[in-house]
């Protein structure tokens, strides 16, 4: 065996390794030798077979042998005299002439770090004011129409002002391709209510029905939260999906509905009722998100080390890949992905040069806290079916066979197990950060938009 480094970094190191014929053939005559008394040929008993014959029976499958075993056992000494392990070294490259080998061995990893403690870390708490008298009415509002809303009794009559639909809507941002922030949208619209998708868009579905398709331009008012929409114009294209007319309703019989659906003791327990609901589905849609993306914003900020550049490298081919099959499948689909109307292909490519070494940290972090916390990150039967809930949940799949997959197949339950763990993660780091009460003034913004005049709500198919 010899062996020629080639680079000795601290983060990064390459060997070439050469394995001769002669290192090979010793080895092979070694296992022959060792294999002889076991081996019985038609005219000779076992243990007395020639050697020739035996070579010239077996001696593919023991040079076959031999080969793999002197390889593994140089790669097992290399690794042992450069204090590394063999799980530390990757072979990039391999070539064999006639029986030598010769190999590119490499150790890429980043500057060591220890985690730091987590109350450390400083965040924001965000939530509702469930005692802002604007938010509870807005809230009374939107249970109110649902309330009204004959959901069981689609009907085939024209859309009406007064009335809910649910449609399929897609943004065009440009004559071919539609807008990857909406595209194919399933939506539920009330047309006496318009500050989402705006009145101009609402009068032109007055006088349609279940089933039709149509393509129109629409300038969309400036309260939309969409950055890419708000006072603009654009093609867009609805196809109606059901219509479901508004039953006649007092606010006393809604209250009563209402007390009866949540077992409220009076009118006073039944709209605080509302609000908590309200409350925590705000909570699972808005708020969650914005406190995972903050956790992993303060780990990535709260550690600074170096990573080999032929990791960094690995990581970003492997994003560029993935973005680059997105971007195929949205341009077959006819949709233009955000990044692309947002941002220039240089800002695109320093995007994932960031991305790749933030994976990397928060992938490591990661490592450490699942084994520095391992009692308090385990993942239960419940942290699974939860997973799986909302995995069902968000793509408007059956559960149960959602959960009876889980049982098949393997890769599937490793995929929701990372899913859940990462989540718990993010949780657990969140409850034991320092943390600082305060309402998110844009988003709560947006929902007061989205509740105002009860707009259009996306639907989460």
């Amino acid at each position: 065996m010899k062996v020629n480094v080639v680079r000795d970094d601290k983060l990064s190191k390459e060997y070439q390794l050469s394995i001769s014929a002669d290192d090979i053939k010793k080895h092979m005559n070694t296992l022959i030798a060792e294999e002889s008394p076991n081996i019985a040929l038609a005219g000779f008993r076992k243990g007395k077979v020639p050697l020739a014959m035996i070579k010239s029976h077996y001696g593919d499958k023991f040079e076959q042998k031999a080969r793999m075993s002197v390889l593994e056992e140089s790669i097992e000494n290399l690794a042992k005299e450069h204090g590394l392990t063999r799980e530390d070294l990757n072979i990039t490259s391999h070539k064999m002439e006639g029986t030598n080998i010769d190999l590119t061995l490499t150790y890429d990893t980043m500057e060591p770090f220890e985690l730091t403690e987590l109350s450390t870390l400083k965040l924001d708490n965000y939530s509702l004011d469930e005692n802002d008298a604007e938010l509870q009415k807005l809230v009374y509002q939107r249970h109110f129409m649902n309330a009204r809303t004959d959901f069981e009794n689609p009907t085939e009559d024209a859309i009406s002002e007064d009335c809910a639909v649910e449609a399929v809507v897609s943004v065009y941002f440009d004559e071919k391709q539609k807008m990857e922030v909406f595209a194919n949208k399933t939506v539920l619209i009330y047309t006496s209510h318009d500050a989402y998708l705006g009145k101009d868009f609402v009068k032109k579905l007055i006088g349609m029905k279940a089933g039709d398709n149509v393509s129109f331009e629409v300038t969309f008012p400036k309260t939309q939260p969409s950055k890419e929409l708000a006072g603009k114009k654009h093609k867009v294209e609805v196809n109606i999906s059901k219509v479901w007319p508004m039953k006649g309703m007092t606010d006393a019989e809604f209250i009563e509905e209402q007390r009866n659906v949540l077992k409220a003791e009076n009118d006073d327990d039944a709209k605080k009722k509302m609000l908590q609901r309200y409350a925590r589905s705000f909570a699972a849609d808005y708020i969650d998100p914005i406190h995972k993306r903050k956790v992993l914003d303060a780990l990535d900020g709260a550690y600074k080390f170096d990573v080999s550049p032929r990791l960094l490298e690995k990581e970003r081919e492997q994003i560029q890949k993935r973005f680059t099959q997105e971007k195929e499948q949205a341009t077959q689909n006819g949709i233009i992905l955000e990044e692309e109307m947002t941002k220039t292909p240089a800002e695109i490519e320093k995007e994932l040069d960031k991305l790749a070494l933030r994976r990397i940290k928060i992938s490591n972090i990661f490592k450490k806290l699942s084994v520095k916390y391992a009692t308090e990150l385990q993942i239960t039967e419940w942290d699974l079916q939860m997973q799986v809930f909302e995995y069902a949940h968000a793509r408007g799949l059956d559960f149960n066979a959602v959960a009876e997959l889980l049982g098949k197949n393997e890769e599937f339950k490793r995929t929701m197990i990372n899913v859940a763990r990462e989540n718990k993660i993010l949780n657990f780091v969140h409850k034991s950060a320092t943390l600082t009460e305060k309402v998110e003034k844009e988003e709560i913004e947006i929902l007061k938009v989205f509740n105002e005049i009860l707009p259009g709500v996306l639907l989460t198919y």
